[in-house]
């Protein structure tokens, strides 16, 4: 890529509003498509599950699923996928009713693939099913027996391998990278690599048309899933926590001390500023003209007016940023307490 100039903000006076979500010992949240919609990962008491509030239940209805990992809704914001990683079950719960409609064993990283039918990983295959009616699953496509992520649709599927775990893409090397297409289950095998060569951290686009990682003595990397052309990034950059817009038009990765943004419609690498110990994540607003910054505090940087703007000061400790689909004014974020968080309702100013 092209180097192009670096960003230079200029921080902003004002203050946030911040309303605190009522609910206590959160470990995680996901906001529906509406907007207002939402599922927090919070206990009732001794009971393990989390709450649903939505039109129906404005003051939350609680679901007793145990422990959950992943909440992701449909695009119509009608069935939600809640997946408990450590007994791989996988339940989905009608949003206006609050009640299940399907519930699948040994499964992980749930997606939904339109808006009744979910995809999901096995050990060694993708599966969908019908959360509608009470079909049972399908299976879409065999011999998977490694990690799998999905793209935002759940049409393009990443498999990369080996793996013994069938979601877990960080801290291990792979060999092999795959792309599945759900809708036909067509497998192509884009890398087969040999040892001492390999790949760490790949993580596939929101649209499902890249997969980028680690590759050893080459540095932050690319792979283009239709073809397996590789996509050159930064020699020096990092796929360790290297995140996408929701988009997939451009990449936030750490170089050192330092944040770089890609550009993958101009094909431009920009540096945007150096960073210390109060800095340990980085996230995209929808759109992808803003990011923050969190860990001791949290900013918020507008990218086309490079600007900045402090939402907690760095007294407090901020963990999970959640965004309102289609909003940069509105989101939540966490406050770590203990060993779990508190959430907050934010709005910055005009």
């Amino acid at each position: 890529m092209k180097r192009g100039p670096d960003f230079s903000f200029q921080a902003l006076a004002g203050k946030p509003t911040l309303t605190a979500l009522p609910f206590k010992g959160a470990a995680g949240a996901t906001v529906a498509p509406d907007g207002t919609t939402y599922f927090i990962d919070a206990d009732n008491g001794p009971a393990r599950g989390g709450w649903l509030v939505s039109q129906s239940h404005p003051k939350g209805i609680f679901l007793a699923v145990g422990e959950v990992h992943e909440a992701v809704f449909s695009p119509d914001g009608l069935h939600l996928a809640l997946e408990n990683d450590e007994t791989s079950v996988v339940r989905v719960v009608s949003v206006p009713e609050g009640k299940a409609e399907q519930i699948v064993g040994g499964a992980y990283a749930p997606v939904f693939l339109g808006n009744g039918l979910l995809v999901y990983k096995t050990r060694c295959e993708l599966m969908q099913v019908v959360v509608t009616t009470p079909a049972k699953p399908t299976v879409v496509a065999k011999d998977l027996c490694g990690a799998g992520e999905a793209s935002r649709d759940g049409a393009t599927w990443m498999i990369v391998s080996p793996s013994k775990h069938p979601t877990v893409l960080s801290m291990r090397t792979f060999l092999d990278l795959q792309r599945v297409d759900a809708k036909t289950g067509k497998v192509t095998t884009l890398l087969h690599l040999q040892p001492p060569d390999g790949f760490e951290d790949p993580q596939i686009s929101p649209r499902g048309d890249r997969a980028c990682m680690q590759r050893r003595g080459k540095g932050l990397s690319c792979i283009a899933l239709a073809d397996g052309r590789e996509e050159p990034i930064a020699a020096s950059g990092s796929a360790y926590k290297a995140t996408f817009d929701l988009e997939g038009n451009q990449l936030l990765y750490p170089v050192g001390g330092q944040l770089e943004v890609a550009d993958f419609r101009t094909w431009t690498v920009r540096k945007l500023f150096t960073f210390g110990e109060e800095i340990r994540y980085w996230r995209f607003f929808p759109g992808g003209k803003r990011i923050i910054t969190y860990q001791n505090g949290a900013t918020v940087h507008d990218l086309e007016a490079q600007t900045s703007f402090t939402v907690q000061p760095s007294k407090v400790e901020v963990g999970g940023f959640v965004p309102v689909p289609g909003s940069v004014r509105k989101f939540m974020l966490g406050e770590e307490i203990g060993p779990s968080r508190r959430y907050w309702w934010v709005e910055l100013p005009p």
